[in-house]
């Protein structure tokens, strides 16, 4: 069954993180969901006992906008979160209103190949500032002039 057009999807962002990152992830999850608004495919949430993980996974990524991918040394060293981005990648030539943000949240260096020429937006030690929050925003809404906090 093919996806929705982008802008119609049900979930604003798919997040995508190692689960040794799950405390930083719970932290953005909350915010985006509870403070911000948005409606995001977030495991923890979406996935239950039983429930094909591959396949959830697909289905996650065809119902967002877009996909969140926490960034970090335990990342880049998951085969799931791999994964997640290459589902993710190979979405987007299909569908290419879907966006791939990259949020690094910790000092890790990015070799040659997976996500190197990604530009990144730094979540400084896990944390969420307003610089951050205000650019992960105009990440997932790039056109919307409205979040150019400041400018009239």
């Amino acid at each position: 069954m093919p996806a929705l057009p982008v802008a119609k999807r049900q979930a604003h962002a798919f997040l995508s993180y190692s689960h040794k990152n799950k405390a930083i992830a719970d932290k953005l999850h909350y915010w985006l969901d509870r403070v911000a608004g948005l409606k995001i495919w977030y495991d923890s949430v979406a996935i239950d006992g039983g429930d094909s993980f591959q396949r959830k996974i697909e289905q996650g990524i065809a119902s967002s906008r877009c996909i969140i991918r926490l960034i970090s040394e335990e990342s880049l060293k998951s085969t799931w979160v791999k994964r997640e981005y290459e589902r993710a990648f190979n979405h987007q030539v299909s569908y290419p209103q879907f966006r791939i943000i990259a949020v690094r949240v910790d000092d890790c260096v990015i070799e040659d190949g997976f996500m190197a020429d990604a530009l990144f937006i730094d979540m400084p030690n896990g944390e969420l500032t307003t610089e951050f929050c205000r650019q992960l925003l105009s990440a997932i809404y790039p056109t919307d002039l409205s979040l150019n906090f400041g400018s009239t």
